[in-house]
């Protein structure tokens, strides 16, 4: 709820590919492939969210710099009245930005903390920013057993609610069990991901026992695209969101064409740059987003 509406979150991904380490190879926030144009571009689609892609690296090398960048994010979201939802798609020890590669993070007890420690510590500056929606906290974990994701998850959404009261904490479902870890808290959004298939099919599956309606409520798709020219179930899709209540992020605002991950709205990957559009797939989602509550 905000001021009284009840909200369906609707927005774009800004994955920022060209600056992170699972795609780039090399960590550097001076790479990130949006500006403040892009924020109200999606402000024109009829968004109210963004999911802001972080690195690890960029605050374990620079803590200041990566402030001072994310801390611009924020004011570009706030102009244009989104809101944001950080979330963490390289972690200390790595991941190769989906369901794997990361065994050097669920093999490692000191990066697991590390990546609890990042999260308190941007919890508190963030604390009182109503620009921040709530905190995506590890994208598309692959531990070892389901039992690992719920141990770190429940311990890691504790303590960020130790140090903010306010934001919520957006869980996952993982490829080890393919559902949702086992948390409790007041402030969960639960999510999962639909991408390339239709609603209760093998890519687009609600965790759960019904695969056609989330178990747990509020819930997120947090990315929910297909690839270049092919729509596949999108349009559907995010209307079947609305009409179930769920929120939903499209993905990928923004990405580089090159045969078979052609996801973007705009496919290139420079900041502001629209002279690209995947225009069959900007209507419908411009269309899914109309009448979005905004901040």
């Amino acid at each position: 709820m905000y001021r009284g509406q009840l909200v369906v979150l609707r927005g774009e991904n800004f994955e920022n590919c060209p600056a992170l380490s699972d795609c780039a190879a090399v960590a550097d926030i001076t790479k990130i492939d949006v500006n403040a144009a892009d924020y109200g571009q999606v402000r024109s689609l009829g968004g109210n969210q963004v999911r802001f892609g972080l690195d690890y690296g960029w605050w374990a090398r620079n803590r200041s710099q990566f402030y001072a960048v994310i801390d611009q994010h924020v004011a570009w979201a706030k102009a244009n009245h989104l809101w944001m939802i950080p979330v963490m798609f390289a972690p200390p020890g790595g991941s190769s930005g989906g369901f794997g590669g990361q065994g050097g993070f669920w093999g490692s007890a000191a990066n697991q903390q590390a990546l609890t420690n990042f999260w308190v510590d941007f919890a508190t500056r963030y604390a009182n920013e109503p620009t921040m929606a709530g905190y995506d906290i590890f994208n598309e974990p692959s531990p070892p057993t389901a039992a690992a994701w719920s141990a770190w998850a429940q311990a890691t959404s504790n303590a960020i609610w130790a140090a903010d009261s306010h934001h919520f904490v957006a869980l996952q479902e993982s490829s080890a069990d393919w559902n949702l870890p086992n948390v409790s808290g007041a402030r969960i959004l639960w999510s999962s991901h639909c991408n390339g298939a239709a609603v209760g099919t093998n890519g687009c599956n609600y965790p759960g026992s019904n695969p056609q309606a989330p178990a747990k409520r509020p819930f997120w798709i947090g990315e929910v695209g297909s690839t270049y020219p092919n729509l596949a179930s999108v349009p559907g899709n995010v209307a079947s969101f609305n009409r179930d209540g769920v929120s939903w992020t499209h993905y990928d605002f923004r990405h580089g064409c090159g045969a078979p991950n052609c996801w973007g709205l705009f496919q290139n990957w420079n900041a502001g740059d629209y002279s690209s559009p995947w225009t069959a797939m900007i209507n419908p989602i411009s269309a899914a987003m109309a009448g979005s509550v905004r901040p």
